[in-house]
């Protein structure tokens, strides 16, 4: 499973679109709703006039995190009507920035005839979630659909700008995600607190395989009369840069959970190698270790559960800890080492602390 995107997110849900199928709205819908069990509501998407006549429903997975939407559209003119997939969007009712992948992009009707379109999306419902740890949130209560993709010949819309469709998530299964993204709000995040001390030690680490690894790069650099650049370790609330190893640790804390979100990226020239497991809890005097963890990158674990990171290789996942409602905890990572020198990349506990961020 791949990570969608690590850039800051500039729309409030993210999705990724199916190719347009059948041309008839027939078997679909029962074999649909296996799979989506979650229905929505709308009062509007169902409209006629001299050109068209559309019909649209949407559901969504038992989770949340997918949505499937099909609509149907009947071509009443006397010339071809066009999708214009790319303007497709679905939106929440305050933001309706959205992404859409196609493996086309306009879709043809023929006069007199009718086409059915599926679609699938993976909606971000919450973007700070997301971006910090790699959650979608909860499934919101209504989505919008602008129908003004729908165009004729000219590629002018029409069924009119603003008519829009609007889906509301069935009441029995709102009061479910209503309750999620209560407590989607009562979440918290953390960051590192002491820079400064874990600074030290890192650089000390680093110092011996920096220069190991840039003899060569010395004797090029002094040939070519450049710097010879020194040993890099910066810090910040959530990433440290090793060498050129960026190692970005987010927590988040809900209920009794605490989960974490790492994402290595080597820039350098050293290689690394990590063991998920090792990524240990300290809360007080108890050691709690990860579980549920998962693998976001197209890595797999050696015998030793170990993953090598070389030259401009990524490696992410994610995991879980029984925690309640913390303040702080320190993480002791073991086994994330450079190959090398065989040396820690972090050789002392990183201290984390409640980062107070309204969602």
């Amino acid at each position: 499973m791949k990570v969608l995107s690590y850039l800051i997110l500039t729309c409030s849900i993210i999705l990724v679109a199916c190719n347009p199928t059948s041309d008839e709205l027939s078997d679909w819908e029962s074999s649909v709703i296996k799979k989506y069990p979650i229905s929505f509501e709308s009062n509007n998407n169902l409209f006629e006039n001299k050109q068209l006549r559309f019909k649209s429903l949407l559901f969504a997975n038992e989770t949340g995190d997918s949505l499937f939407l099909a609509f149907n559209v009947t071509n009443k003119t006397k010339d071809s009507l066009i999708i214009n997939n790319s303007e497709i969007q679905i939106a929440t009712s305050t933001t309706r920035a959205n992404a859409v992948e196609l493996s086309e992009a306009l879709s043809i009707i023929e006069p007199g005839k009718n086409r059915t379109f599926e679609y699938c999306f993976l909606p971000v419902n919450n973007k700070l979630l997301f971006f910090k740890i790699g959650e979608r949130g909860a499934l919101n209560s209504n989505y919008l659909l602008s129908t003004s993709f729908i165009k004729n010949a000219k590629m002018e819309a029409i069924s009119g700008k603003d008519n829009e469709v609007s889906f509301v998530l069935n009441q029995q299964h709102d009061v479910v995600f209503a309750k999620q993204r209560d407590t989607d709000k009562k979440a918290h995040f953390f960051k590192i607190s002491n820079a400064d001390k874990l600074k030290l030690g890192i650089q000390e680490n680093v110092k011996e395989i920096e220069q190991q690894a840039n003899e060569n790069d010395r004797e090029v650099d002094e040939e070519n009369h450049q710097n010879y650049h020194e040993v890099s370790v910066q810090l910040t609330e959530t990433e440290v840069l090793a060498g050129g190893i960026v190692t970005k640790l987010n927590f988040y804390n809900q209920d009794t959970i605490l989960k974490l979100w790492v994402r290595v990226v080597n820039h350098g020239k050293s290689v690394v190698q990590i063991n998920p497991d090792k990524f240990i809890v300290e809360v007080g005097k108890k050691d709690i270790v990860p579980t549920n963890i998962q693998i976001l990158s197209n890595d797999t674990l050696d015998n030793n559960k170990r993953v090598t990171i070389r030259k401009s290789q990524r490696f992410s996942f994610k995991a879980n800890y029984k925690a309640q409602e913390i303040e702080e905890f320190n993480l002791r990572i073991k086994n994330y080492i450079y190959t090398l020198s065989k040396k820690e990349v972090f050789p002392d506990p990183i201290l984390f602390t409640r980062d107070f961020i309204e969602l």
